[in-house]
């Protein structure tokens, strides 16, 4: 597949028309009766049966949509002709069902199941027999019958049982009103929520997850639910203030935390708003958000060679991922196409794309635990107050670097002996013992309108308190660094910025205080406010960075001695317009 994409966005049909060439190639892939998407490449924590169907499910987020919002629209019903009945029968070599426990990943696409039942109930139960019927419910049920992750996991039974109630089926009144309930509890205020008591992550799920489902639950079920559902609603209004703030006028959204693979389900949450028909932002101003965003992903290297979207971010990308990212997992970006269940005659399909309004250049963030900054040229969250769990691979990068990018991305390692393999870019690295350590938790975090400040240790005997102030394009750290007896070295590193060997006009630059890239495409320096540093640069290992696979690391580097040390760094960076 050619990484074009279309110049016009504006009606429903072109949205329709976009899903399509998204959709097309996966085709072969498909099993004999349509229960499986037979496309695997890599790995996951669960078995082969789930990775297939997970594949074949997801597509169903862009497709539900398309089918609900025209009842009359064909596209690749052909493939999903005999999907539900494989899937759902024990005898059939494409069951879906065998040996489900509890948590079992298989119970994430039964919000696929609730949201085909609440918008095309026509597309997924079709001309199914009685039998077919009965052997579909009791798939459908198995998620009654288990117990789930208690976090947005909880939508999935909801949705389920909500589609099966509007369908005249059995549900389980008793288990949907526990499952509300519990993700009340996970509310945190002010549009936020916490991705289950108790948890510190704060990122992408709070919108393509809890306000996604909830905008679609309101949409559905606002006739038997309107208290809840007008609570949802107002929730997403607010909500929409703060998360304006995770894009940029290039379309960009800051990459920030798990799940990263999702790509454009960034703006499912627009997507959402559409469907439910809350003008949270202007239309025009939504729109351009979707549109840009979808703009921006299309423009990279994301698709493998048979045209199917990979596992990766800017381009494929295991290092990146998470254990739960089957080949089909990136179809979660479908949930972006919510908006076809519209009809054509909604008023964001006549509404004019407005460009990314002007914004207060910072606007503190306290449910999500940092500073948003807008400079002339990008959106950087800094922070960050929250961290991921230890479950997570590659938690401290995706949780608590400094500052967080939407043109730069954030970088992952490939190992912790040496600085290239680090890629400890917006960290303050610790070499120590030849292995290099960074921030991957707040011992206490405290934000401001004006700075972040947390105090952090990256092991024993050091103890770090940092204080980031935003200013201009760019912002100034100062590290207060007390050893224990220990003697060691402090890498304090820039954004990651994009590299291209075969560019004569590009530069990396140090002088007596400051260290300097310079490319066609991004400016960056670094440089020493306070203490002795010397500047560097180092070149990471390839693939660590999310976007771009080849990238510059400015730096900072200041020898720590035992004491107390203050240091203070100031990073800018620009990405000029083309």
């Amino acid at each position: 597949m050619t990484n074009d994409f279309p110049e016009k966005l504006s009606s429903r049909a072109d949205y329709a028309a976009l899903l399509r060439r998204l959709t097309e190639p996966t085709r072969p892939f498909f099993s004999p009766r349509g229960a499986r998407l037979l496309n695997l490449t890599n790995g996951a924590h669960y078995t082969r049966v789930a990775q297939e169907n997970e594949g074949c499910m997801r597509i169903l987020w862009g497709l539900f949509p398309l089918w609900g919002g025209d009842p009359d629209e064909t596209f690749f019903r052909d493939v999903y002709r005999d999907t539900f009945r494989a899937g759902t029968d024990p005898d059939d070599p494409e069951y879906w069902g065998e040996n489900m426990v509890d948590r079992d990943q298989r119970f994430v696409e039964y919000a696929t199941i609730g949201a085909g039942l609440l918008l095309a109930p026509h597309a997924l139960l079709g001309d199914l027999t009685d039998e077919e019927r009965e052997r579909f419910f009791r798939y459908v049920d198995l998620i009654n019958r288990r117990e789930l992750c208690t976090n947005n996991w909880l939508f999935f039974r909801v949705l389920a049982n909500c589609g099966l109630k509007k369908n005249g089926f059995p549900y389980d009144a008793e288990r949907v009103a526990a499952d509300l309930a519990a993700i009340e509890e996970d509310y945190l205020g002010d549009g936020w929520y916490s991705d289950g008591v108790g948890s510190t992550q704060r990122d992408y799920y709070v919108a393509f997850a809890f306000h996604f489902y909830s905008l679609l639950y309101a949409a559905t079920m606002g006739d038997e639910d309107p208290e809840r559902a007008a609570r949802f609603r107002a929730r997403a209004r607010t909500f929409a203030e703060d998360y304006l703030y995770f894009f940029d006028k290039s379309g960009a959204s800051v990459a920030f935390g798990r799940s990263q693979t999702y790509r454009f389900a960034q703006v499912a949450f627009f997507s959402a708003l559409v469907l439910a028909g809350e003008e949270a932002l202007p239309w025009g101003v939504i729109k351009g958000i979707i549109n840009r965003n979808l703009r921006y992903f299309l423009s990279l290297p994301i698709f493998d060679n048979a045209g199917l979207l990979s596992v990766g971010y800017g381009y494929p990308d295991l290092v990146m991922s998470e254990h739960y990212n089957g080949s089909g997992a990136p179809y979660w970006a479908f949930k972006a196409f919510l908006l076809l269940a519209a009809p054509e005659d909604h008023p964001y399909f006549a509404a004019p794309e407005l460009p990314y309004p002007d914004l207060p250049a910072l606007k503190p963030l306290p449910h999500f635990g940092g500073l948003a900054q807008k400079t002339a040229t990008d959106t950087v969250l800094l922070g960050v107050g929250q961290c991921g769990g230890n479950w997570l691979p590659h938690a401290p990068e995706k949780y608590t670097k400094f500052a967080y990018s939407a043109r730069f991305g954030f970088s992952t390692p490939r190992g912790d002996s040496a600085l290239p393999l680090a890629a400890p870019d917006s960290m303050l690295a610790f070499e120590y013992l030849d292995t290099f350590f960074v921030r991957r938790r707040n011992l206490s975090f405290t934000l401001t309108e004006k700075d972040v400040t947390s105090v952090w240790s990256p092991f024993p005997g050091v103890t770090v308190k940092t204080t980031l102030t935003p200013t201009g394009n760019g912002h100034l750290r100062r590290h207060e660094i007390t050893s224990d007896g220990i003697t060691c070295r402090a890498y304090d590193c820039g954004f990651a910025v994009p590299r291209d060997d075969e560019n004569l006009h590009e530069a990396a630059i140090a002088t007596e205080t400051v260290s300097q890239v310079i490319t066609p495409r991004a400016r960056e320096t670094v440089e020493c406010r306070a203490g002795r540093g010397i500047p560097g640069c180092t070149i990471p290992t390839t693939n660590t960075n999310l976007i771009t696979p080849r990238t510059y690391l400015p730096y900072i580097l200041y020898e720590i001695h035992p004491g107390t040390t203050v240091v203070e760094t100031y990073v800018t960076a620009e990405w000029p317009e083309p």
